[in-house]
């Protein structure tokens, strides 16, 4: 029964080597598709269109990325923003302990504090340098200012700061934002001051 097997098993191989050898050529018997084959046999200097889309593929990758949400959108909540930080601002300074205690919202502080922490900057979306000051009375207060329409402020522990900008409670003592000048060009625009220097 042995030697059967062993004498049938060449012609059997052959057999299957046949058939795979006529579902290549078809085409079928091949993972790669067909229309991939055929390029992959077609030299590139042959194929125009696939030249002239691999060049402008290299020339978006060499174009500066557009932000994600620009244009009228980005103008529109800009606009937004500006016209409710020229209402806060109209509406005058609130200290920060009465902001903590009523959990105002976009309501404007002026204040004093000194720096406790200085914490990594939030680079999600638009970059802000981040920080937490010290506020007689009031606890601490976290300030987010923002890198990209003011200069990041160099401070360290022990820093005296002055702030001017909108107050978000929160339960961890409130964030206070838009300590810079308004990018729609209003006259409500924050700011930071330290070591004799204005950043906004």
């Amino acid at each position: 029964m042995t030697g059967r097997s062993t004498a049938a098993l060449p012609s059997a191989g052959r057999a299957c080597v046949a058939a795979a050898l006529a579902l290549s050529l078809l085409g079928c018997g091949n993972s790669t598709p067909p229309a991939t084959q055929e390029a992959a046999r077609t030299p590139a200097s042959a194929t125009p269109a696939a030249t002239g889309s691999a060049e402008s593929a290299a020339r978006q990758s060499a174009a500066p990325v557009a932000p994600r949400d620009g244009g009228p959108r980005r103008e529109r909540r800009e606009n937004r923003r500006s016209q409710r930080a020229e209402s806060a601002f109209s509406a005058g300074p609130i200290a920060i302990a009465e902001a903590q205690r009523t959990e105002a919202h976009g309501r404007l502080v002026e204040f004093d504090g000194t720096v406790e922490k200085v914490l990594t900057p939030d680079k999600r979306g638009l970059p802000h340098q981040r920080f937490v000051l010290r506020v007689p009375g009031a606890g601490t207060v976290l300030v987010a200012h923002n890198t990209e329409l003011a200069s990041e402020v160099p401070l360290a522990v022990g820093d005296h700061v002055r702030v001017r900008g909108l107050f978000e409670w929160n339960k961890r003592g409130g964030v206070v934002h838009w300590t810079h000048h308004d990018p729609a060009g209003g006259s409500g625009g924050g700011w930071i001051r330290a070591g004799g220097k204005t950043y906004q």
